[in-house]
């Protein structure tokens, strides 16, 4: 299942399942940008269908991005496409 803006995503840990919402679609099915429910803070994600899972689809679609947190990984995701040939910028989604 691919994930979006919005949804409620489950993520496992060794100390047990901690909730997101997805906040931005960086690469569809691999890179987002989340907010942890119980941390409250936002992080970089990418996705692994092992440990990741939507809980519920359209859970917050209105949820905004940590706008400072997305500059400084986008940056990342850049340094790590210049070495791995990861992205293709053509396809990054910055509308949202």
């Amino acid at each position: 299942m691919v994930a979006s803006k919005g949804d409620l995503i489950g993520i496992k840990t060794k100390k047990g399942d901690d909730i997101y919402v997805i906040t931005q679609v960086i690469k569809e099915n691999r890179f987002y940008f989340c907010y942890s429910l119980h941390s409250k803070a936002h992080s970089f994600l990418v996705w692994d269908p092992e440990c990741h899972y939507v809980i519920c689809p359209e859970f917050d679609p209105y949820t905004k991005p940590d706008l400072e947190a997305i500059e400084v990984s986008t940056n990342l995701i850049a340094a790590l496409d210049k070495l791995f040939g990861l992205l293709d910028y053509n396809d990054l989604d910055t509308d949202d």
